[in-house]
């Protein structure tokens, strides 16, 4: 990726008075008329843990090329908050995020940003989810009720 598609999207991003990205694809002329838009879900990893840059790029780039072969509409990626502003209060790294937004205009694909301001891995239908963090917890909480019923300080 050049590094002067970034600054464009970005300066569009800053330039906006209530921070929404500007970015609209007009319907895709692949659409048959009178068709429902399909949009496919990103992995949950896209982005890399700092935020910077996009896991398996080249395999991403081969995703978006057969899906827009395929006539799909878009894409939805999952913001995670946490990586955004990972490193300081207000102080916010769209870079990975910027970059699937440009790779998915060079095909074609309109983006959907889902904002995810919940923990990673905190449910049973989250993709990194462990039981056994459950299973800690359950094994703390015996250990604390034990503490307090039996008077243990």
């Amino acid at each position: 990726m050049s590094g002067h598609a970034r600054p464009a999207i970005a300066a569009r991003l800053n330039a906006s008075s209530d921070g929404e990205l500007v970015y609209e694809l007009n319907y895709s002329q692949r659409r048959r008329r009178g068709a429902f838009p399909v949009y496919v879900k990103l992995p949950v990893d896209v982005i890399g843990p700092t935020a910077q840059t996009i896991r398996r790029k080249k395999a991403m780039a081969q995703s978006f090329r057969a899906l827009a072969a395929a006539g799909v509409e878009g894409v939805v990626m999952e913001v995670w908050w946490g990586l955004v502003e990972r490193e300081f209060p207000r102080i916010y790294n769209w870079q990975g995020y910027l970059e699937i937004v440009e790779m998915a205009k060079r095909f074609g694909l309109k983006v959907r940003a889902v904002m995810a301001f919940h923990q990673c891995g905190s449910g049973p239908d989250d993709l990194f989810w462990l039981k056994q963090h459950l299973v800690y917890r359950e094994q703390v909480l015996r250990i604390f009720v034990w503490e307090v019923v039996s008077g243990i300080p």
